[in-house]
């Protein structure tokens, strides 16, 4: 299988040895979290950081989280 392209949009939690970052799949818009490697992920949220959207090329087993955010459901305020 191929390598997912995603939009790297920040850090989700520090695990140590690995990353946990968040982004959007290039061709959906899907809210998605992956694993990276420290190096590279320090590099790839400096890239961040700096106001680049940097893209990730993410294989399918780094992969950890597909969650479309638009069906997440708002709780509404209320009224008192």
């Amino acid at each position: 299988m191929d390598d997912f392209e995603v939009e790297v949009t920040g850090l989700v939690r520090d695990e140590g040895t690995v990353l946990v970052l968040e982004g959007r799949m290039a061709d959906t818009g899907e809210v998605v979290t992956f694993a990276a490697d420290r190096r590279p992920g320090m590099a790839i949220l400096e890239a961040v950081a700096a106001g680049e959207n940097p893209l990730a090329a993410v294989p399918p087993w780094a992969m950890l989280d597909r969650a479309d955010r638009k069906d997440r459901l708002y709780r509404m305020p209320r009224d008192t």
